[in-house]
């Protein structure tokens, strides 16, 4: 009995830190996802004049940024187009690490194709400018392909140690706390509500 009883609290002991280390595996993996995909965004902006599309619809299908980086091999494998710490853990068209829809474009044209993208050239402060980043729809709780920064639905998500994980325009990836995307959306030009939601589900709002 006393033997199991010492068992029973080394594990008590090890097992929150097992779930840790797990944590901090999958952040470290998430971080390496991004920046395959930042590369990957960088290398379609490359070849098609600097514009990124960020989802296409030509009348009969829809194509988000994710499944086009995929069809046209700029990414290896779908896995690296998803956070392995969230639902779904596996790639679909509008399930995947969310795009920046901030300072995007739509094109409309008669044939009622629509397109979304975004010039990566000349933008200011590209250091600051965040590309891609963990993100969530919050009412289906999975991944979304795209965020705004002021929008309650589909927003950026600080699942990892309460940071969000982002990949950025000059090549970076980092792990960015919540009060430190205020000055990312400063350096942007951008004064709106900042909406995140965190990985117990709360969504909070910040004031301009």
């Amino acid at each position: 009995m006393v033997v199991i009883a010492i068992i029973a609290i080394l594990a008590s002991m090890l097992l929150p830190a097992l779930g840790r280390a797990r944590d901090v595996a999958k952040a470290n993996q998430c971080l390496n996802n991004l920046h395959q995909c930042m590369l990957a965004v960088v290398g379609y902006g490359d070849d098609f004049n600097g514009y990124w599309m960020l989802h296409d619809y030509d009348g009969s299908q829809s194509r988000t940024w994710g499944s086009m980086t995929l069809e046209y091999n700029y990414v290896a494998s779908s896995s690296v187009l998803l956070c392995p710490a969230y639902p779904p853990y596996a790639f679909s068209e509008y399930k995947s690490y969310g795009a920046s829809q901030n300072g995007s474009t739509c094109v409309n044209d008669p044939g009622a194709a629509q397109a979304i993208y975004q010039r990566l050239e000349n933008r200011p402060a590209p250091s600051s400018f965040c590309l891609l980043a963990d993100s969530c729809n919050v009412p289906g709780k999975y991944q979304f392909s795209g965020f705004y920064y002021n929008d309650p639905v589909n927003l950026v998500h600080a699942r990892h140690a309460d940071k969000v994980q982002m990949a950025f325009l000059d090549g970076h990836v980092k792990a960015v706390a919540v009060n430190d995307i205020r000055e990312l959306m400063k350096a942007q030009g951008i004064s709106t509500i900042l909406y995140v939601a965190y990985a117990d589900g709360i969504m909070m709002a910040f004031p301009p």
